[in-house]
């Protein structure tokens, strides 16, 4: 079940459309369905649950994904919102991407301008309520604007759920008053007519009226900040969005550099093949990326990464994965290089205490992104631990 805070209350423009009420998951991913096995190895109708009979802290897997997002589909529908459609890179995204991408999927489907990218001070922010499982608030180092009412422009929400897209549907589409306080998950929805009822999917959206003025619906300077933490085995996810008092401040993840990811993508998305960024985005695209082992040890895994004819890379991402074809993740390691350094090669290392089983398959998505924002990604066999 999902649990939505009351939300930060900020302080431009009219409430954007809240559905009459909740709208029941349909197809219904909290309910685990049919489930056969022994335990420590039952599988289940519901390819969310887990061979444990629980529910995980973030299931991004393929078969979770596709069914909580054909409910997605079918809440969109009693609005006349098109199917939500993922980018192809889905799988190579951390959660505070996805995240992010989420939010501003739900802007641009009903005709609200994106929010420009994550921010590492908002972020930061949103990374430590999500550890403490709370709101987040005004971030240190992000100098924020007034909105139209004069108060400060920003917005968050947390919950705990079990992936990134449930995290969205219970803000967007579960948020109302549910007939009794038992039945409802927003906790300041305390009536039908409760102030705080649809306050989650109103700030991702940019205004509440009335409870959270937020960043206004047509904000086109806005920069959020995403934040995860598995808290005692439960998921806990938060969004923050924050309008700055100025030019919008650098960023670490755009819209713009993943608006390519979309044009391959399908109403439920698999793990993508691999791919390049087509050289009609950019006049220097990226090249085809390589990419070899170096070292593979039950606490870590060392790879090496090359950009055929493409320099100046900024940072390098290597997702690794049970199995041998990129569908569940194991664990994520970042690289950042200065754009002046020419960086054309280079080598993450991803570690951490018992994150790779002895004897298992494994694969990796390297992703590497060059100073113009463009990206090449592919997927790649590790073998054996």
């Amino acid at each position: 079940m999902l649990l939505a805070s009351p939300g930060t209350v900020g302080a431009a423009g009219s409430a954007p459309y809240n559905p009459p009420s909740n709208i029941a998951p349909s197809p219904n991913y909290l309910s685990s369905g049919r489930c056969t096995g022994r335990p420590g190895a039952y599988t289940c109708t519901n390819p969310c649950v887990t061979s444990q009979l629980t529910w995980p802290a973030d299931a991004n897997t393929t078969g979770c994904t596709n069914l909580v997002l054909r409910a997605v589909t079918f809440a969109r529908a009693a609005e006349g919102i098109a199917p939500m459609v993922l980018p192809s890179n889905w799988y190579a995204l951390t959660t505070e991407q996805q995240l992010f991408v989420l939010a501003d999927l739900e802007r641009v489907n009903r005709g609200y301008p994106p929010y420009l990218g994550l921010n590492a001070a908002l972020s930061a922010n949103a990374e430590s309520a999500a550890t403490n499982s709370s709101d987040p608030s005004l971030a240190t180092g992000f100098a924020v604007g007034n909105n139209a009412q004069g108060s400060p422009g920003f917005g968050g929400t947390w919950a705990s759920s079990i992936s990134a897209v449930a995290a969205d549907y219970g803000w967007m589409y579960d948020d109302g008053w549910g007939g009794s306080a038992a039945t409802t998950s927003n906790l300041t929805c305390t009536s039908a007519t409760a102030p705080g009822c649809w306050g989650h999917r109103d700030e991702l959206l940019g205004s509440d009226p009335g409870f959270n003025y937020g960043v206004g619906l047509q904000c086109t300077t806005c920069e959020m900040g995403t934040g995860y933490a598995n808290v005692s085995g439960s998921g806990s996810y938060v969004d923050l969005v924050e309008l700055p008092s100025g030019a919008p401040p650098a960023m670490t993840f755009t819209w713009a550099a993943e608006l390519p990811f979309f044009s391959t993508s399908s109403t439920t998305t698999t793990a993508p093949a691999a791919t390049t960024t087509p050289a009609s985005a950019s006049r220097s695209p990226l090249k085809k990326v390589n990419a070899r082992r170096l070292s593979f040890g039950l606490n870590t895994i060392v790879l090496h990464w090359a950009s055929r004819g493409t320099k100046g890379i900024t940072s390098a991402e290597v997702h690794t994965f049970r199995g041998a074809r990129c569908l569940s993740v194991a664990h994520v390691a970042r690289v950042v290089y200065a754009a002046s350094s020419n960086t054309q090669a280079g080598s993450v290392t991803s570690t951490g205490r018992g994150f790779y089983a002895p004897r298992r398959v494994y694969s990796a998505y390297v992703t590497v992104t060059n100073s113009a924002g463009f990206r090449s990604t592919n997927c790649f066999a590790l073998g054996l631990s």
